[in-house]
């Protein structure tokens, strides 16, 4: 493969409908481990001046809680997101204009099968519609479920997939269970 860097990475979503002040690391001047940076919607900064190193054959994990920039850090290295600045280098190459399918990297993101044109309401409602449980019965299980599941899930349910992150996105199937 290649030894890959990211130096001063930034990416700013247009605009996002959430907010989250989840952080994987805070961002200090100077550093001599690199730091992965501020994902926060409303402020749409997804990446903010990125700084890391991922040896040639060496396994890397990134972990974090949803909305922290994970999956945005992935989708920049991989190429599928091409409106950042900084530098993304493999090898000291810089991949700025390096199409994904140029890159040999390969990523596999969560993929929960949501309806894109279904709310997270209308996703589950229509879970119980296909099992016939009538129009009163589902209002009054989603009402339910959304208490189980805890702080946060009712503001989920009139989002569409697409203004989830992958994690949050997580919760509507698993609610049908």
């Amino acid at each position: 493969m290649a030894t890959i860097k990211l130096r001063n990475v930034s990416f700013n979503y247009g605009t996002s409908p959430h907010k989250t002040g989840f952080q994987l690391f805070k961002s200090q001047a100077e550093h001599n481990q690199e730091d992965l940076a501020v994902k926060t919607y409303g402020g749409v900064m997804a990446l903010d001046s990125v700084n890391l190193t991922i040896p040639n054959s060496q396994q890397f994990v990134i972990v974090g809680p949803s909305g922290c920039g994970k999956s945005t850090l992935l989708r920049v290295v991989a190429g599928l997101e091409r409106n950042y600045s900084g530098q993304v280098m493999y090898d000291g190459e810089d991949m700025q204009e390096v199409p994904p399918n140029k890159r040999s990297i390969g990523i596999v993101f969560q993929n929960y099968a949501l309806y894109p044109n279904f709310t997270g309401e209308g996703n589950l409602s229509f879970y119980f519609k296909m099992h016939d449980i009538p129009d009163e019965e589902t209002r009054k299980r989603i009402e339910y479920t959304s208490e189980l599941m805890g702080i946060g899930f009712k503001e989920l349910l009139p989002r569409r997939p697409v203004t989830l992150s992958g994690g949050t996105s997580g919760y509507v199937p698993n609610a049908w269970r």
